[in-house]
């Protein structure tokens, strides 16, 4: 049971670790292309 619990943990960190890259990614892309849309504009 420990070992099935620490495996699961590992799983919750390793797409918690993903899960803000993409956000990151997403959240600066956003600006940029707002940012070059205003300028254009």
């Amino acid at each position: 049971d420990l070992i099935e619990i620490s495996n699961s943990l590992d799983d919750d960190d390793f797409s918690l670790q993903v899960d803000p890259l993409a956000a990151k990614e997403s959240v600066t892309v956003a600006p940029r292309t707002t940012a070059a849309a205003a300028s254009t504009n």
